[in-house]
């Protein structure tokens, strides 16, 4: 049921994973990390993306979703793509200073640890490394979400700079940079 939700074909008229990606500015060669990747969304296309030199890491505690994700990528011939299941704040099979985006791609509101999972995400990504935050708003979701403005704030607590805040509709999306 919750994989025919998330593989929709209509969301990805609303949510086009290529589209996001563009906005991120994922490009060719690009080290990406999908933290809460689920069934890989936006792994997937990302991989295909930033291919032949580029790799991403699909991080999820999920082993049924990352097995279904392994099967997708092994069915597009995608070798660059690599499933770690862990949790968010306890990412152990990434290096430190390794990543060039990491991306919460509708995720940040499931994990326990809001803010070990960010740190977590900073301590992966290299210098100048952007962090993306996309998650339901919380007081426009009936409580399902987060708060744009407490995940900014606490993004600068950690030492992230701001690059960009979006609010639309339901959803909002956050660009951190790691100085």
């Amino acid at each position: 049921m919750e994989e025919a939700v998330l593989e929709n074909p209509l969301r990805r008229l609303i949510q086009s994973p290529l589209r996001v990606l563009k906005e991120m500015g994922v490009k060719l060669g690009d080290v990406l990390m999908d933290v809460g990747c689920g069934f890989g969304y936006l792994s997937i296309p990302a991989a295909e993306l930033v291919a032949p030199t580029g790799l991403v890491y699909s991080v999820d505690v999920d082993e049924f979703k990352l097995r279904k994700l392994r099967e997708r990528a092994r069915s597009r011939n995608l070798s660059n793509l690599r499933t770690i299941r862990s949790e968010a704040w306890k990412i152990e099979e990434v290096d430190s200073c390794t990543v060039d985006v990491a991306v919460m791609f509708f995720s940040l509101h499931h994990f326990e640890k809001l803010r070990e999972s960010m740190e977590e995400a900073k301590t992966k990504l290299r210098r100048g490394g952007r962090l993306f935050v996309y998650d339901p708003i919380r007081t426009r979701f009936a409580g399902h979400g987060t708060s744009a403005e407490e995940v900014m704030k606490m993004g600068i607590d950690l030492g992230f700079s701001l690059r960009s805040l979006k609010k639309r509709g339901l959803t909002y999306s956050i660009e951190l940079m790691k100085s």
